[in-house]
């Protein structure tokens, strides 16, 4: 869901409904981020400003550990 609202917000920055200021505001990023993401949306479309890690699993703590042991950095 916060991909779709990330693509409102630089459509409307696109189109002149709001400024650099206001969209870095409502994205919740700094200006400079900002802008990243406007030239990247402005190049890619929405496949541009996806999260790149939208669906992968988190390592469990359980093979963290596991590893830390195998390593030598745990026991």
């Amino acid at each position: 869901m916060a991909d779709v609202k990330r693509s409102y917000v630089l459509r409307d920055w696109l189109e002149g409904r709001i400024n650099g200021i206001q969209a870095s505001m409502l994205l919740g990023v700094s200006y400079r981020h900002a802008l990243r993401l406007r030239r990247k949306f402005e190049r890619e479309g929405l496949k541009g400003i996806l999260r790149r890690k939208r669906g992968r699993k988190a390592v469990s703590e359980e093979i963290k550990r596991e590893i830390l042991i195998e390593n030598g950095f745990m026991r």
